[in-house]
């Protein structure tokens, strides 16, 4: 005969486990491809100009657009944003993370 298990053991057993937090993809008409194209040159000539508050402002407006995958393949803004990951100012470089993380959802 098995013994039983203790409370504390199959309590913590039939708890389901706390699901992540994740930000809501941007709901709202797709992103159009002049106003991304925009977005990221803007953000990348602020990061060259070492205005890294500009550039940060950039990349979250870029956060809040609907962005499809057909018009990342086809503008390939991604690789603009991905150097920006290696940014040496750490806000940049995080903002543009989160850009990255969104869209690879």
């Amino acid at each position: 005969c098995a013994k039983p298990a203790s409370k504390a053991s199959s309590s913590v057993l039939s708890q389901p486990a706390p699901s992540p937090k994740k930000k809501a993809a941007p709901a709202g008409p797709p992103c159009d491809r002049d106003t991304l194209v925009r977005l990221v040159k803007a953000a990348n000539e602020a990061a060259d100009a070492d205005e890294e508050e500009r550039a940060v402002d950039a990349l979250k407006a870029i956060l809040k657009e609907n962005v499809s995958a057909d018009l990342l393949v086809e503008t390939q803004v991604g690789k603009k944003i991905k150097k920006l990951c290696k940014h040496a100012n750490s806000s940049v470089s995080a903002a543009s993370s989160d850009v990255m993380k969104r869209w690879q959802k």
